[in-house]
């Protein structure tokens, strides 16, 4: 036997899954890291105060069934939503594009601009009686605007790289400069947005619809889901950033369905998507941590207890940080398994109730650090969540219990003969 699998024999159940999950994580931690990639991540997650703002406002229209006084301000409160959730796509393709800029060390603003001109140009072929539809200013083009931002600030590059810009004296200001040196690249742009769309009468937006429907439909789908859910419990319990790690892969489809989700709801449609971050946060830690957390505050061990305490309050805001490396819960032989199977039932059964009809879809935005028991009324309106939420809790509970009771009469004996060494 050679020394490589000696050493493979001797690791510990934890080390060996630690050692395979580098060798996924590594090739999709390097992706994310593409300035392509992080600036579509960085330019959807910059929506997010846009999407919670315009969210508030969707509250208030269910509100309206409680609070009659409200009804006559109801076309009001619905034109703050048609000017921001409304207007998603319009909005990422600015921030996209700056971000893109930034990475390829462009001038930001310019950069931003050139992704909304884009966009513009690439996607409207007609004015009628001086109006612009609005039509792809929401979800419908924010797949759009990602590509139009990432390729118009690309081809901007192409220019300034090969200097084929306008180059003006030493003493103008490096305003005026800057401005006019994207003269050509930014001519360019638009002529050929505009080309392809009037001349062409390639409708980009339809085609890049057509491409990721099929995509966002095989998405948001119960296997896909809880695969996802797993690889993200699964990175977190060798001590990686499971939402991080797999961001390049979700947003878009997140960010995406809970625009289309809440187009629908005010238009009075039927909502076509149940995976959403808002969704995964109600639900993914009350069925994986909170259950850990109950056992350690009720726990004979004085350690589990402290750190059960001092981890609640990060906890009820959706920072486990202080329970994965306090415990530790990462690489812990004893709690990696419970973490990960309790989570991905968890999430797999909230997904099936809400694929059933039992729980509403989300449409509402709320912010990351919500409390889970509040976030899952709140983004569906619907007060079954709760029930939802609490039985995805008791299964965590159940299949922790097991694995827990051998953690802690482990660490009770170590307590007990720690104490009797220091008496």
């Amino acid at each position: 036997m050679t020394n490589n699998n000696k050493e493979t024999d001797s690791m510990s159940f934890s080390e060996r899954t630690a050692n395979a999950l580098s060798k996924i994580a590594s090739p999709m931690a390097s992706f994310a890291k593409l300035p392509s990639i992080s600036a579509i991540q960085e330019g959807l997650m910059s929506s997010i105060p846009i999407t919670i703002a315009g969210s508030l406002f969707l509250i208030l229209t269910m509100l309206s069934a409680v609070i009659p006084p409200l009804t006559q301000y109801m076309d009001s409160i619905l034109n703050v939503y048609s000017m921001t959730l409304g207007f998603i796509g319009f909005y990422v393709a600015y921030a996209i594009a700056h971000s893109y800029g930034e990475k390829l060390g462009l001038d930001t603003k310019l950069s931003g601009l050139i992704g909304i001109l884009a966009f513009f140009f690439i996607c409207y072929d007609d004015v009628s009686a001086g109006m612009l539809s609005t039509s792809y200013f929401g979800s419908t083009g924010m797949f759009v605007a990602m590509v139009a931002s990432i390729v118009s600030v690309r081809i901007y590059k192409f220019f300034i790289d090969r200097k084929i810009v306008i180059k003006l004296p030493d003493g103008v200001p490096p305003s005026v400069g800057n401005s006019f040196s994207s003269l050509i690249p930014v001519t360019v742009i638009i002529t050929l947005a505009w080309f392809i769309r009037s001349i062409l009468k390639i409708d980009l937006a339809v085609i890049v619809m057509n491409f990721f429907t099929p995509l966002l439909s095989g998405a948001d789908s119960l296997g896909f889901y809880t695969l996802i859910m797993f690889l993200t419990l699964l990175l977190w319990s060798i001590g990686l950033n499971g939402p991080s790690m797999l961001a390049a892969i979700t947003t878009p489809i997140v960010t995406n369905a809970l625009a289309c989700n809440a187009a629908a709801k005010v238009a009075g449609e039927s909502m076509q998507y149940i995976w959403t971050s808002e969704f995964n946060y109600s639900y993914l830690w009350l069925c994986s941590i909170y259950p850990l957390l109950l056992l350690l505050v009720l726990s004979k061990s004085k350690t589990f207890m402290a750190v059960g305490i001092a981890s609640i309050p990060s906890a009820l805001f959706n920072i486990i940080e202080p329970v994965v490396f306090g415990l530790p819960l990462a690489m812990n032989a004893y709690l990696m398994i419970p973490f990960v199977i309790s989570g991905t039932v968890g999430c797999a059964l909230s997904y099936f109730l809400t694929m059933i009809g039992f729980v509403g879809k989300a449409f509402i935005d709320v912010p990351f650090v919500t409390p889970p028991f509040v976030a899952g009324f709140l983004i569906s309106g619907d007060w079954k969540a709760l029930i939802a939420q609490l039985i995805t809790f008791v299964i965590g509970v159940i299949i922790y219990l097991p694995f827990f009771k051998i953690f802690e009469k482990k660490t009770l004996e170590e307590e007990r003969n720690a104490e009797n060494e220091n008496s």
